[in-house]
């Protein structure tokens, strides 16, 4: 299978005892392809089935292309007498996985169109398995060492579970504890994020002018108030930034237990 709805659609024909072959040569074409070859084809009932990748939702040369490729198979297989169903997966598949529910209830009422009667009453875990190791694991593992394996492929939270392991998120929707998966890494990327985040200000911090050399700072620019001072940090943003002094002197130094209060600097 060359997408996760190509692999419902297998599943979803043969759990409906359905003969078709995948990946079929369609014969008698009058085309300029070497070949053209059906993501499925139904021997009995002389159906030809395509599962779409690219949408006609697209814009410019693609979206051209693609209709113009479609168009041209279509009648092609028209021509030859075959019956034909063009699935558009892309609606299918959002930030939680593949919808495959909405799209065997799509590709049920296709297959109705020319007599063919199908049931939809499957599990998700039925129509999107695939035997497939690491695909075993993100369905059978246990909740407590499915985290460990995701962690170990490298997902430290939420975001790059969806945006880097995308076809994971496919698979693990069929997970009846999906919710709870989710939430985890959900904790996991906030908690990383805080953490990330403190440190950085710890690595800031420690790296800050001593609070003697704010004094020198502020007795060699002849500063004598809070008024003088923020005038000065005003003014002087690119100068502080090369000594490392913060503009708002005592909400970092008191963090770093140094601060004496502002009458201390220009006593």
């Amino acid at each position: 299978m060359h997408s996760f709805a190509e692999l419902v659609a297998n599943n979803f024909l043969n759990t409906n005892d359905i003969n078709n072959i995948a990946q079929h040569v369609v014969k008698g074409l009058r085309t300029t392809a070497k070949h053209r070859k059906a993501d499925f084809y139904l021997p009995e009932t002389h159906v030809v089935i395509e599962v779409s990748q690219n949408h006609e939702a697209g814009k410019g040369v693609r979206k051209s292309r693609y209709l113009e490729r479609k168009n041209i198979k279509e009648a092609e297989y028209n021509d030859a007498g075959y019956r034909t169903i063009f699935i558009d997966t892309e609606p299918f598949y959002k930030a939680t996985g593949f919808n495959i529910a909405a799209f065997c209830d799509l590709l049920q009422a296709e297959l109705k169109r020319y007599g063919i009667s199908t049931s939809t009453d499957y599990s998700v875990e039925v129509l999107g398995y695939s035997n497939d190791d690491k695909k075993k694991n993100l369905i059978a593992l246990p909740l407590i060492d499915l985290v460990e394996f995701l962690e170990d492929e490298g997902i430290d939270g939420l975001a790059t579970l969806k945006n880097k392991f995308h076809s994971y998120m496919n698979i693990l929707k069929l997970r009846t504890d999906f919710d709870a998966v989710m939430e985890y890494f959900k904790r996991k990327g906030v908690n990383n994020r805080r953490a990330n985040t403190q440190l950085a200000i710890e690595r800031r911090q420690a790296n800050y002018a001593s609070m003697q050399s704010v004094k020198e700072l502020i007795r060699k620019q002849n500063i004598k108030s809070q008024r003088d001072w923020f005038n000065f940090a005003t003014n002087n943003r690119q100068l502080l930034k090369k000594l490392n002094v913060p503009s708002n002197l005592p909400f970092v130094y008191k963090r770093l237990g140094t601060w004496e209060g502002w009458g201390a600097l220009w006593s």
